[in-house]
């Protein structure tokens, strides 16, 4: 019977061996499923730990475009860098895979690189470079550096640098709330201008002064100054009118007094009448009655006094009751 020698008999073993160990071995399988590989390409997490705006890292050899999705998500137009670092032991939140290598962290939708794992939005094209501030009344600028985001953080100078003679036009008034009927004071000036006119206020050609006028509604007022070509407004605030009225204290024993507290505001005169009281007194320009304080004198049974001011629109009022203390009745 033909016999085979030894190296016959175990020459068939050794190569079923070799082809089993190319199939199951990890390289074989991944090429069966049709996933690319190379032996340098690394794997990490594909967001960095910020999310989705920190960027994506992908191994050094993967192009600036989709290339290799299992390995590499960058895509084209992202702007990377090389990670130093991290070559042998990934940061934290990162699983590495296979051969260790180099990485690079890829930015993409106008985003760049900074610092380990950290992807920010791009600077504008003019950051960096000289640029000057909006101009003040008379074109004066201040110089600075544009920021990243482009913008100029020069500050237009005071107008108060520029000429006597180019200085912006003012108008104020004083007060600048007064009740119906009140006054206020109008202070303009037109520097540079021999002459100046006024809406809703004469300035009587002056190109500078002040006068005092009535409001009875809040009214705008424009100071136009005719050499410049320039103007300005200010306005004047009526408030409505208002009574405030009270007694301290509200509850007395008979023949003592209570001191009666009033104001008003927007009126032109007010009367303040009630047992052993009548007073009479007329509003200021500005159409207020500051604080008052009035004694009731003696009070011998309730008692209501009441605060009636004359508007430019009516009569308003407002009252308050001081009352006795009951007498103790002896047992």
């Amino acid at each position: 019977m033909f016999k085979r020698s030894l190296k016959q008999q175990l020459l068939p073993i050794i190569l079923l061996t070799i082809v089993l160990a190319i199939v199951f071995s990890g390289d074989f399988l991944k090429a069966l499923n049709g996933k690319a590989f190379s032996s340098v390409e690394v794997r990490l997490a594909e967001q960095s730990p910020l999310g989705s705006a920190g960027g994506a890292i992908v191994p050094a050899s993967c192009p600036s475009y989709s290339h290799m999705a299992t390995y590499c998500n960058a895509e084209e137009g992202d702007v990377c860098f090389n990670i130093p670092g991290w070559q042998d032991v990934p940061p934290d939140g990162y699983t590495l895979y296979e051969t260790p290598g180099v990485y690079r962290l890829c930015c993409h939708g106008g985003f760049v690189p900074s610092g380990p794992y950290t992807c920010v939005p791009a600077c504008a094209s003019n950051a960096g470079q000289a640029c000057v501030s909006s101009p003040n009344f008379c074109g004066q600028t201040n110089s600075g550096i544009a920021a990243c985001n482009g913008s100029c953080p020069a500050t237009p100078p005071s107008n108060s640098n520029c000429p006597p003679s180019q200085q912006p036009p003012t108008i104020t008034v004083n007060p600048p709330t007064v009740g119906t009927g009140g006054t206020t004071t109008i202070t303009w000036n037109c520097p540079g201008n021999t002459s100046a006119t006024g809406t809703n206020f004469s300035t009587g050609g002056a190109a500078s002064g002040n006068t005092t006028v009535t409001v009875n509604t809040t009214t705008t007022y424009t100071l136009n100054c005719p050499q410049t070509g320039t103007q300005v407004t200010t306005q004047v605030t009526v408030s409505g009118p208002a009574l405030s009225l009270s007694a301290s204290p509200t509850r007395v024993r008979v023949n003592d007094s209570s001191t009666l507290t009033w104001a008003a505001s927007s009126v032109t005169s007010c009367a303040l009448t009630g047992p052993g009281v009548n007073v009479h007194m007329n509003a200021n320009g500005s159409g207020i009655i500051s604080t008052q304080n009035t004694s009731t004198g003696g009070v011998v049974g309730q008692s209501v006094y009441k605060l009636t001011c004359q508007t430019g629109s009516g009569t308003i009022s407002s009252s308050v009751t001081v009352n006795l203390i009951p007498s103790q009745v002896e047992q």
